[in-house]
């Protein structure tokens, strides 16, 4: 699949044949605009964030025609890669990464303590569908978990910090005091900035939640105000206002 932004950038992943490519170096990631395209990273390369000897290995759907990376306005893009080097297994040989050539940066690795939870709940891997960008570059996700279930959930990434907004289980006022529980969550994943994502054009991340009680919910959290967010019962049924805030 290939990202675009409204700056006329795009990125991409694609597969190199030719003279020196080899099964460990035949994968990459571009990004930049027609005729100005960069590579950002390329199988064998080193790992940026990582142990010495620690190289990219691919990028997670790319081989399957399902690579889902996203680009900011600013041109930075955000993939999730393969790992292979010291120290990595199966338990830790996934990433998250973002940024640009020359400034790309590990948001995220398999394996690692997830914010939030209890000691021990460890990141298992991305949905790649749900991975969104805004225009400011601000991330969003649905990440699994290892060692406790009930911490999956939906994650974002601002200003280099890596923040829980809310997970299975957790309970929500509808309104008058009612607690529903949550049972399930989405996000609409989106390649471009802002645009046909879970961000819209006024920094608010949307995304639907569904209860124990087979109700579902909408919720709109905006960005950066420590204000209200609105949260909606799909159905016949509407709650009033809750809140729910995203801080930068």
């Amino acid at each position: 699949m290939v990202a675009g932004n409204s700056n006329g950038q795009i990125a991409f992943g694609g597969t190199l044949t030719g003279a020196g490519v080899t099964n460990s170096n035949n994968l990459g990631v571009w990004a930049g605009t027609a005729g100005d395209l960069e590579l950002v990273a390329r199988r064998g390369s080193q790992a940026p964030g990582l142990a010495p000897g620690v190289n990219f290995d691919g990028f997670v759907g790319l081989t399957t025609s399902r690579f889902t990376p996203t680009l900011s306005a600013d041109g930075e893009v955000t993939f999730l890669a393969d790992l292979v080097g010291p120290g990595i297994s199966s338990f830790n040989d996934t990433a998250l990464f973002s940024g640009t050539r020359d400034n790309l940066e590990l948001i995220l690795q398999a394996g690692q303590q997830m914010p939030g939870a209890d000691p021990g709940v460890l990141f298992a891997g991305i949905n790649t569908d749900t991975l969104s960008a805004n225009i400011d570059g601000d991330l969003a996700f649905y990440a699994g978990v290892k060692g406790a279930a009930s911490y999956a959930g939906i994650y974002t990434y601002i200003d280099g910090e890596l923040e829980l907004i809310m997970k299975i289980g957790d309970q929500i006022d509808v309104g008058s005091g009612e607690l529903r529980t949550i049972s399930e969550l989405s996000l609409h994943g989106g390649v471009t900035d802002g645009y046909g994502s879970a961000w819209n054009g006024a920094g608010q991340l949307v995304y639907r939640a569904a209860f124990t009680d087979h109700s579902s919910a909408v919720i709109f959290a905006v960005v950066p105000e420590p204000s209200a967010g609105v949260l909606m019962l799909v159905g016949s049924l509407l709650a009033p206002l809750a809140v729910r805030c995203l801080r930068r």
